[in-house]
C-alpha cells in the first residue's frame, strides 16, 4: 500500500470514528475524569495519574483536523520551555480494534520522535462525555491545551494558535499551584 494511499485510509477511518468536531481562560474550575489510553509506545497511560509532573500541559484534541493544534503547541512549548511537561492527547470514540490500529499505525507515522510518541496517548472514550465533564465551553469543537494540576484540576486553558502570550495563563497557574515546576 502506499504512503499516499495509507494517509487517505487513515484520514478517512479517523472521520468515519470521530466525532466532528484564541483565548486563555485561567481559573475554570473543571476536572480532567480519570481516563485510561495507550501511549504510541504501546504503554497503558492513566490520566492525570500518570501525567509526568505536578502541574502538566495537556493539549488535547478530538478530530484528526486538531493536529496541527496539537502539534504546533506541543512543540512551541517544548522550544521555549524545554523542561515543561507536556502530553498530547487525542481523544476519539470507541471504535473497532481494526480501526483502532490504522489510527496508531498512521500516528506513529506522523510522529516519528521515540519521546513525542512515548508523551503521545491515545484515549477512546465517548468524547462528547469527556468534554462536558472538563467544562470545555466549545465541546469538542475546538482543541485545547489545558494546564492540570496533579488530581486532574483543570487550572487554565488556552485555544487558538500558539504563543508565549497564548501560554503564559497556563504557565503562571502551574506556577501559582507548584512554584517551582515551570521556568518563568
Amino acid at each position: 500500500m502506499s504512503a499516499s494511499l495509507a494517509a487517505r485510509l487513515l484520514l478517512i477511518m479517523a472521520a468515519v470514528v470521530a466525532s466532528a468536531v484564541g483565548s486563555a481562560s485561567p481559573g475554570v474550575a473543571a476536572r480532567l475524569p480519570s481516563v485510561e489510553g495507550q501511549t504510541l509506545t504501546e504503554q497503558p497511560f492513566r490520566i492525570p495519574n500518570d501525567l509526568p509532573a505536578s502541574g502538566s500541559i495537556v493539549v488535547v484534541g478530538f478530530d484528526r483536523a486538531h493536529q496541527a493544534f496539537i502539534d504546533n503547541w506541543a512543540g512551541g512549548l517544548g522550544k521555549a520551555w524545554p523542561n515543561l511537561a507536556v502530553v498530547r492527547v487525542a481523544a476519539i470514540d470507541p471504535a473497532p480494534s481494526f480501526v483502532r490500529n490504522v489510527i496508531q499505525f498512521g500516528m506513529r507515522r506522523e510522529i516519528p520522535s521515540g519521546e513525542a510518541r512515548a508523551r503521545t496517548v491515545l484515549v477512546f472514550t465517548d468524547v462528547k462525555a469527556l468534554a462536558s465533564a472538563m467544562r470545555l465551553p466549545t465541546g469538542i469543537q475546538t482543541p485545547y491545551a489545558l494546564a492540570i494540576g496533579t488530581d486532574g484540576e483543570v487550572l487554565a486553558m488556552a485555544t487558538g494558535p500558539f504563543s508565549k502570550e497564548g501560554a503564559a495563563p497556563l504557565l503562571s497557574a502551574i506556577n501559582a499551584k507548584f512554584p517551582t515546576q515551570v521556568a518563568k
